[in-house]
């Protein structure tokens, strides 16, 4: 190099500066260096440095020493550039490397660049980068664990760089060249197929058929020696070439297959043609990624499909395909860690060997894409932060995403292609009709054709609805399509993202329904959710299920419902505008919303009763007839439910409000609320209780309960002010005869007075919670009572009291509130730690533990297990007790509980340091 740092680690790690070599002696500044070589520009965790510097057994103080090790590299490095190229990170260390500073970089542009250029100048870089290997890579770094983890991954990037060498010089027809460095890598590589087949061709081509031949055998016998199989099916094909003489074996042997997921591409693809140009341009841009983006219908994924296949001799070592659904109205977008376990299960990569965390995902995936030709495909992207963890590292592969967004961040971050679709020319949209329905039919009616197009606003999807109607009914006349679209016009659709006119498109198909489908087809418009299940659409139509499911099997070979999973139905939003749409009498509509309405209601106050079988229950409206509610005798069928339907009972929560049904917006508020807290879905708790608020003023006395189970959401949330001044006002309405609801609302006082660090104010309400409970008769409102204060005591310091009340609370919750007894058991655990018997406080919050894990209250898990860290902690267990808090401060990322992370860390942070 001219200048600057010279890293190597492809063989002895080796540090040069302007060709000078520097110093590096202490062995574990060695391997301190080449850990932060191996992950060049990223930032390496303090604690990562210790495991591999220490080979995963630290000793203690082994922080501080890699921090002093850290210093003196630094000074080596800074010695002789004036700068150190090593810098602090928040929890760890980074080098800052240039792409020519380091060999293993400069060995995968190498390759990168041989992948995409000819024959001849490939040859070079490939022998370029062959040259760059001194021996077996960190060869003299004293880490075991380093070698292990990373070496293995190295060599494997030169293999396959050699196999491509190998590939090349057979395609220049230097085959008698490379037979002793084959032969060689056969013996070095018994169990690679690839190079076998390499030497077998080699031979062949050099006119040395037998030896070829023998050479297959001396495969067939180390396989079977070794791993008790025969050659694989690339092999065996060429062992076949060899004996009958094959011609074709003078050109290249094929790879061994890797991932190809690309669907077929959509039949009748038409025009595009300057798209298709555009697209082009990747096969020798850098970087080679593109975004394809337009509204619903306008063919994006038609578009890369076709590209793909018509160029995927470009991509020889696979294609990747995933739909990310980020604009799918049947659910929510695909998480990104989702789509990669998708890729990685591609490339054959168990389950059980799968990374947990979705960094440690990408990295794997993006180490399997390295240095390959391949094509990424991402459908369907909502934004830049979904597509960016499945960009590969590699610039040898090409990546398409479409979106209904710009994605600018795409753009901006990692200049991403644009390419915007617009509607198919004239011609183009007459082609695509042509395609679904033949040249002759389409010219036989010109006229119908322009009108067809001029109707379909030359849109594809548009178009290839009609096209499939027209092909389902090939002795139509396609004027009778015309005049149906010119009868009935969709306007308007979708102002904000699809400007086309559909109405007609989708009339041609609703026009052929019989007339109970129909009728079904424009009642499951009204559904607010995004899917319905069979027996939420059987209330809705009031009809049997059977019925229905028939019904809406017509609606399904129809295209106008799509059942995604058994028993659960789904329409494009296109399609469902359209079927709100349909003119039904208002009593109709009116009749099955209330239906609806009714069958979400029940279904979850049943679940809820599973939960807390000794509410209050709450009023419920009327049943409406012909409602089908599901029956919960069990809990884990209700959390089954609710997960299932969660996002349509919140929909229809809000339709209940808009139309006044004040009820059943009470019902349903109240049918959610242990759902919501168990579950911690702080946000949703709050939410359906502010749309109860306002039922609730139409309610009467149920008002002064929506106040004070809303202040408990928002005590829950974090929001203490707006709790505070809930509880009041649920506190002013509160009838004087419902001395039950006054009890709830001191209980809900005490736990807003502890989460504001006034113990004594919280004790104080809690007292007068029990006493009202034993007044109101409520044995188990009593028994919870009994918990809080002895809770509250001990919180003040006065263990030996709390234990009398929690011992009670403890002894009515057995007999009648199972689900109470985790609140007991955690207070226990406090009071006996607070007396000094931390074994025993340790059993009672793992008690605490087990019954919460199986109620599935996500909302207590942490909190407890932050507790049992620290009496692990206490009682000589620091791993377990790390173990623990790790997995609390997990749960309360998960929850969005910032202040509670923040608290576990500081409590590792000090563990860290003892």
């Amino acid at each position: 190099m001219a200048s600057g740092f010279d890293f190597r680690v492809l063989g002895p790690l080796e540090v040069r500066y302007d060709g000078v070599p520097v110093t590096v002696g202490a062995a574990r500044q060695r391997t301190l260096l080449a850990v932060l070589l191996m992950h060049a520009n990223q930032v390496v965790s303090l604690d990562e440095l210790v495991r591999i510097v220490w080979e995963e057994h630290p000793t203690t103080g082994a922080r501080t020493t890699v921090q002093n090790y850290v210093m003196r590299l630094r000074n080596v490095l800074r010695g002789v550039a004036g700068t150190s190229p090593i810098v602090t990170a928040s929890d760890g260390y980074l080098i800052s490397v240039g792409e020519s500073e380091l060999d293993v970089w400069r060995f995968r542009e190498l390759v990168a660049q041989a992948r995409a250029g000819d024959p001849e100048l490939a040859s070079k870089l490939l022998a370029d980068a062959r040259g760059l290997w001194r021996g077996k890579p960190l060869a003299d770094v004293q880490s075991e664990t380093l070698r292990r983890e990373e070496a293995p991954r190295l060599h494997e990037q030169l293999l396959s760089a050699e196999e491509l060498r190998f590939d090349v010089e057979l395609g220049l027809g230097r085959h008698n060249a490379i037979i002793g460095e084959l032969r060689d890598l056969t013996v070095s590589n018994p169990l690679r197929e690839r190079f076998w087949a390499q030497l077998i061709t080699a031979l062949y081509r050099s006119g040395r058929q037998a030896e070829a031949l023998q050479t297959f055998q001396d495969v067939r016998r180390v396989l079977a020696d070794e791993l008790g199989i025969d050659p694989g099916p690339e092999l065996l094909a060429l062992h076949q070439q060899v004996l009958t003489g094959d011609t074709a074996l003078a050109g290249l042997v094929a790879r061994q297959p890797l991932p190809r997921q690309l669907p077929p591409p959509v039949g009748g693809f038409v025009g595009r043609s300057a798209e298709l140009k555009v697209l082009d341009q990747l096969l020798t841009r850098q970087p080679s990624m593109a975004l394809i983006s337009a509204g619903g219908g306008f063919g994006k994924t038609s578009l890369v499909l076709r590209w793909a296949h018509d160029r995927i001799d470009r991509f020889p070592d696979g294609q990747l395909f995933v739909n990310l659904r980020g604009f799918d109205p049947s659910g929510p977008s695909m998480q990104p860690t989702n789509a990669v376990r998708g890729f990685l299960e591609a490339f054959g990569v168990a389950p059980t060997s799968m990374p947990v965390e979705l960094e440690a995902q990408t990295a794997l995936y993006r180490s399997l894409v390295a240095d390959k030709r391949m094509l990424i495909v991402l459908d369907n992207a909502l934004d830049s932060a979904q597509v960016a963890p499945l960009l590969p590292g590699s610039p040898t592969c090409t990546v398409l995403v479409t979106s209904r967004n710009q994605l600018g961040g795409l753009m901006t971050a990692h200049q991403a292609l644009p390419l915007a679709l617009d509607v198919l020319g004239e011609h183009e949209a007459r082609d695509l009709l042509a395609a679904h329905l033949g040249e002759d039919r389409v010219a036989a009616e010109p006229a119908a054709v322009a009108e067809i197009v001029e109707r379909c606003a030359s849109l594809p999807l548009a178009l290839s609805i009609v096209a499939a109607r027209a092909s389902g009914h090939p002795d139509f006349p396609l004027s009778t399509l015309a005049d149906d679209l010119t009868e009935a016009r969709l306007d308007a659709l979708d102002a904000g993202d699809l400007s086309a006119n559909l109405r007609a498109v989708f009339a041609c198909s609703y026009n052929a329904l019989g007339s109970a489908a129909a009728e079904v087809y424009g009642l499951l418009g009204l559904a607010p959710g995004p899917d319905i299940g069979l027996p939420a659409a059987a209330s809705l139509t009031g009809l049997p299920p059977a019925r229905a499911r028939n019904l809406l099997r017509e609606l399904e070979n129809s295209h106008l419902v799509s059942q995604y999973v058994p028993g659960r139905y789904r329409m494009h939003d296109l399609v469902r505008l359209y079927a709100a749409e349909r003119g039904l009498p208002g009593p109709v509509r009116e009749a099955a919303l209330s239906r609806l309405v009714d069958y979400y209601l029940r279904s979850a106050f049943s679940g809820e009763m599973t939960f807390l079988a000794h509410h209050r229950p709450v009023r419920l409206p009327p049943p409406a007839p012909g409602a089908r509610p599901e029956e919960f005798t069990d809990q884990a069928a209700a959390v089954a439910w609710f997960n299932l339907e969660h996002l349509n009972i919140l929909l229809t929560l809000r339709l209940a409000a808009e139309r006044t049904w004040d009820q059943a917006v009470f019902a349903l508020a109240w049918s959610l609320s242990t759902y919501h807290w168990r579950r911690s879905h702080t946000r949703y708790g709050a939410m359906v209780w502010q749309a109860a608020i306002s039922a609730g003023q139409r309610l009467g006395p149920q008002v002064a309960t929506a106040h004070r189970l809303f202040g408990r959401a928002l005590i829950q949330a974090g929001q203490l002010d707006e709790a505070l001044d809930q509880l009041q006002q649920a506190q002013r309405r509160v009838a004087d005869d419902d001395v039950a609801e006054q009890a709830q609302i001191h209980h809900t006082f005490a736990w807003l007075w502890e989460n504001r660090g006034d113990d004594h104010e919280a004790l104080k309400h809690a007292r007068r919670g029990l006493a009202l409970f034993e007044a109101a008769g409520d044995q188990a409102g009593a028994a919870r009572a009994y918990n809080v204060v002895g809770w509250y005591l001990a919180r003040i310091g006065e263990f030996e009291q709390g234990l009398e009340y929690c011992e009670r609370a403890l002894e009515l919750t057995k007999q009648q509130d199972r689900a109470g007894q985790h609140g007991v058991l955690d207070s226990l655990g406090y009071i006996a730690r607070g007396l000094g018997d931390n074994v025993k406080a340790l059993g009672y919050y793992e008690q605490a533990l087990t019954l919460n894990r199986e109620l599935g209250n996500t909302f207590e898990q942490p909190r407890i297990l932050e507790s049992i860290g620290g009496l692990r902690q206490k009682v000589g267990d620091p791993t377990r007790a790390r173990q623990t808090w790790i997995e609390a401060r997990q749960i309360y990322t998960t929850q969005g509980r910032l202040n509670d992370v923040e608290r576990v860390q500081r409590l590792l942070d000090a563990l860290d340091g003892d």
